[in-house]
């Protein structure tokens, strides 16, 4: 429920603004648009310290998103598109039936058609969730989640999602609701994750984004000689969007830590056709960093991690990271910084 706060007399009182639907909006919007908008920001709305995303629907008889935690449980997404139709939820329970008999080998080529360049399943979910030894196959999809992405308005769903839960099928509801306040459109939602998280609404100011050199040298060089956070390809460069004037970016060399940091200057991220040395890439999105520093020594991943006081995902093009891991791996970077000026 969202209310507004008017403190213009001695008691003040709480003005309520109703949720809408996405239809009614002036500028009539659609379900689709929600599913492009959530797939865009995964970073924002998926808790990726928890849930390692795995595949994104490009046609009909496939989940919206389907993601798996760190012993394998599969959690399957699905944005229910048919209001006032309560049966339609045995249509997104279908695709949990479908998906029951995918296992390791289906699930990792379906995490390759999404990350072509981030290695094989196993190995990313171990590094993702700091495993000591890759999870077993017979450990991948040994049980299910189901997650409903519903109106908060659509009373109906959630009735029959709690009948079904009462039936012992684990399925719960992800609402999102739209309001409309003086023209404007506003979507509220919370980050999905298995646990409550204190920290969700602080504000995130802090980022780590992948120099790729394991991939692409070039790029690595780019970014530290530029003094930017850059990104290159669908949908990996849409991640660098996230990032806002005043927030600070630490650049991550894969397999040695971080190798330079620095505060966005851009007001927005910028789009531009690649500089001649990286000509053969896609249209870059970028952010100027300033003031900019690069590290004589790299803070080791390890470190990064004691650091940020939690386990920071480090596989990924772009990860947000909490404001207090953030401010304590900038804490770190600068002692880092002053050592090696004052070995000099």
């Amino acid at each position: 429920m969202l209310y507004r706060i008017q403190n213009d007399d001695e008691t003040g009182y709480l003005e309520r603004h109703n949720a809408t639907t996405l239809q009614s909006l002036s500028s009539h919007y659609k379900e689709a648009d929600l599913q492009r908008w959530i797939f865009h920001h995964l970073d924002s709305v998926l808790r990726t310290d928890e849930l390692l995303p795995i595949q994104q629907a490009t046609r009909g008889e496939e989940a919206d998103i389907t993601a798996v935690d760190a012993s394998g449980r599969l959690f399957i997404f699905e944005l229910k598109r048919w209001e006032a139709h309560s049966e339609n939820l045995l249509q997104v329970m279908r695709y949990a039936q479908i998906s029951s008999q995918c296992g390791y080998e289906h699930l990792n080529k379906l995490y390759q058609k999404l990350n072509k360049s981030e290695g094989q399943l196993s190995e990313v979910h171990q590094e993702v969730f700091g495993l000591s030894n890759p999870l077993e196959r017979a450990a991948w999809n040994h049980d299910q989640v189901l997650v409903v992405i519903t109106n908060g308005l659509d009373y109906a769903t959630r009735k029959a999602i709690k009948y079904w839960n009462s039936k012992g099928i684990n399925i719960r509801a992800w609402i999102y609701r739209v309001y409309e306040i003086n023209g404007q459109p506003f979507l509220d939602i919370n980050a999905f994750g298995q646990e409550d998280d204190p920290h969700e609404d602080r504000p995130m100011r802090y980022h780590l984004v992948n120099t790729n050199h394991s991939n692409d040298p070039i790029s690595h060089h780019y970014m530290l000689d530029e003094g930017r956070a850059a990104a290159f390809y669908t949908p990996w460069k849409n991640k660098i969007d996230n990032i806002e004037k005043g927030d600070w970016v630490f650049l991550y060399y894969s397999g040695h830590g971080v190798v330079a940091y620095g505060k966005c200057q851009s007001e927005t991220p910028s789009l531009k056709a690649p500089p001649h040395a990286l000509e053969d890439h896609h249209q870059e999105h970028f952010v100027t960093l300033s003031p900019f520093y690069r590290l004589e020594r790299s803070v080791s991943p390890s470190e990064l991690r004691d650091a940020a006081g939690y386990h920071v995902p480090l596989v990924s093009t772009y990860t947000q990271l909490r404001t207090t891991g953030g401010d304590s791996l900038k804490s770190h970077c600068e002692r880092f910084r002053q050592a090696d000026s004052q070995s000099m």
